[in-house]
């Protein structure tokens, strides 16, 4: 039974391959884990006692220490305001963890390595006397950093699911994206912005062939960040002192860690997304725009409609508290709560003039887990929104291409065309039109600033 349970969640995850940057073969497996490890008998175990089987646990699968992220928070001096943290915290926490991992004095935010004994102090970041606001924002000279989505071309959209195919055509994510990030790049760059397009190819944007990936490597750091969940923590509590690195070398999660099967996920979801990730700090943007469109399943499904939403940083799931660099991302964010709001702001722009200009309507309710914050705009628990914090940032779901009759504006090609790495891709003048609204929510925005 539990083989059989395992096998159709797996079958479910493929069909959803890569929505929204989740993973295709890790999290199903992990799923089911999850949920046999809930009938699973446990034992009570001290706080202190459970962090020191966790590290029991690292040590023998070689999992490396963790980076310092001090330095990184020492330059940090945006105050948040009582009203907007608390209202922050409900946004970047809804699962409640802060209290278990931080704690919050009058000067200076602290996070602990413990959760709850808190007896590790990890790091800290110090509050400001006064509070910082943006300065006016100028289309002369701004700093855009446009990342368009997946990768596009025949062998990442099998290798991630990312397209449509209706009858002989098809539809890219990966292509489209970038053909929406090089469409912007230009009408950008005419009202005298500075623009920088992560990619210019339909291919990864890391500079590792896929097939030199070290699944080792990856799955070791992968494991620190699933210790907190729930097939995790089983494991920890019904083992004995006698078998817990047995446990765990037998268990079906950790094999599909380390297995194969990763290598899609580790390239696509760690590897490229850090690539992207470094291109943007070091180009250090005024705003962040990311490009994605959004689509169920490989044929076009008439029962759902189209939309348009965009995306915060937030919704941070109760696992995600797992390592140290995810808890100094949490402190970042919540010191720089102006900078939360202006990204609400931007993607407020965005997508409303995308609403207007495309008359797509912006949906009220999202997927699971993510919190509503604005009418079409979306905290949700992201790669980059999560790692992403020195600019606003707006993380784009402009089009749903699963809807027939958006799938086949997209498709046509009365837009034109562009040369991308040496080959003419025509696109829709659908698509031209999106990359217009876009730009025009961007310059709203920047006009709109104090």
């Amino acid at each position: 039974m539990q083989i059989l349970l395992w096998l159709i969640l797996i079958l479910v995850g493929a069909q959803k391959a890569f929505a929204s940057e989740t993973s295709v073969f890790l999290e199903p497996a992990l799923e089911i884990e999850n949920e046999l490890s809930r009938r699973l008998p446990r034992d009570t175990l001290a706080p202190s006692e459970i962090y020191k089987r966790s590290q029991r646990v690292f040590d023998y699968f070689q999992v490396p220490p963790e980076p310092d992220f001090q330095p990184e928070l020492s330059g940090v001096r945006y105050e948040t305001s009582a009203v907007d943290l608390a209202k922050l915290k409900k946004m970047l926490d809804p699962t409640n963890q802060f209290s278990r991992f931080f704690t919050q004095g009058a000067s200076q935010f602290i996070s602990f390595a413990d959760r709850d004994s808190k007896s590790l102090p990890e790091y800290r970041i110090q509050t400001a006397r006064k509070r910082l606001r943006p300065g006016p924002l100028r289309l002369q000279g701004l700093r855009v950093a446009l990342d368009p989505g997946h990768m596009g071309g025949d062998l990442w959209d099998k290798r991630t699911g990312k397209y449509v195919v209706e009858g002989k055509v098809k539809v890219s994510e990966g292509l489209i994206a970038l053909q929406t990030a090089l469409l912007m790049e230009t009408q950008l760059q005419a009202l005298g912005a500075e623009v920088l397009v992560t990619h210019r190819k339909l291919a990864p944007v890391t500079a590792m062939k896929y097939e030199e990936l070290n699944i080792q490597n990856f799955g070791r750091r992968e494991l620190r960040m699933k210790s907190l969940a729930s097939w995790f923590q089983s494991l920890i509590a019904s083992s004995s002192s006698a078998t817990l690195e047995k446990n765990f070398r037998s268990s079906a999660a950790v094999k599909k860690i380390f297995s194969e099967n990763a290598r899609s996920d580790y390239f696509a979801m760690r590897e490229d997304l850090t690539a992207r990730e470094l291109l943007i700090k070091q180009f250090r943007p005024d705003l962040t725009v990311i490009i994605h469109f959004d689509a169920d399943q490989e044929n076009p499904n008439p029962k759902v409609s189209n939309r348009t939403r965009s995306y915060v940083p937030g919704a941070l799931g109760a696992d995600e508290f797992a390592t140290g660099e995810s808890r100094a991302r949490l402190l970042n964010h919540l010191a720089r709560g102006e900078m939360w709001k202006q990204s609400v702001r931007l993607s407020q722009f965005i997508t409303t003039q995308i609403s207007q200009d495309l008359k797509v309507p912006m949906p009220e309710s999202d997927v699971k887990g993510s919190v509503r914050v604005a009418s079409g705009v979306f905290a949700r628990n992201l790669a980059l929104t999560r790692v992403l914090t020195n600019a606003p940032l707006s993380f784009q779901e402009a089009l749903y291409y699963g809807n027939p009759e958006e799938f086949r504006r997209l498709a046509r090609t009365d837009g034109g065309s562009m040369i991308i790495d040496g080959k003419s891709y025509a696109y829709s003048k659908r698509l031209a039109d999106l990359a217009q609204a876009m730009s025009q929510g961007v310059v709203k925005y920047v006009q709109s600033t104090y």
